[in-house]
């Protein structure tokens, strides 16, 4: 379907004056938009063949808006074809988070090529969205991808979104949560 060009939609009844067929210019954003306003006992998703590219830019802003209220998020990225899956669940809790763990884990996940920033600090917020977003890291004071390293993600934008977010899952699961940063 091409948003640029708008085609009549064909109709049974005796109005046949044609009218243009309603585009939907993001179907992901769409589905989720209608998730959480007319399917709000949904309970597990799992969503497969994202876009890498729309989600690479996408997934903080709809992590924080559409799945807030999802305890257990993870976005795994397939290299062939070059997809997203997303799976959630609204009842299981976040992973653990494990300040100290999660640097080793983001540092495996830092490509060879890439110079290491030694002062790269990871706050309770960041830890989050690197076990949700399984081809993320941080080097220095943005987020990466391991796939596509010329893409990146302020970290100030995830620390951002994602504040409300976690005081509403560490009230939830206080049990997955730790209170300083390393």
């Amino acid at each position: 379907m091409d948003p640029e060009h708008v085609e009549p939609v064909q109709s049974d009844t005796e109005d046949e004056t044609s009218r243009p067929q309603t585009l939907i210019p993001d179907p992901l954003d769409e589905v989720l938009k209608r998730l959480k306003l007319y399917f709000p006992r949904v309970t597990e998703l799992m969503i497969s063949n994202i876009e890498d590219y729309r989600m690479d830019y996408r997934f903080v802003g709809l992590r924080s808006s559409h799945l807030a209220a999802f305890g257990f998020v993870q976005l795994q990225h397939n290299s062939n074809p070059a997809t997203y899956e997303l799976k959630a669940s609204r009842d299981d809790p976040p992973r653990l988070v494990d300040l100290k763990a999660i640097r080793g884990v983001n540092s495996s996940r830092i490509p060879w090529a890439v110079r290491v920033d030694e002062n790269t600090s990871i706050s309770e917020r960041e830890a989050l969205f690197l076990h949700e977003h399984l081809s993320a890291y941080k080097n220095g004071n943005d987020f990466f991808l391991s796939h596509a390293i010329y893409r990146s993600v302020p970290s100030h934008t995830v620390r951002k979104r994602y504040k409300a977010m976690v005081a509403s899952l560490s009230k939830r699961f206080p049990q997955q949560f730790q209170r300083h940063s390393v």
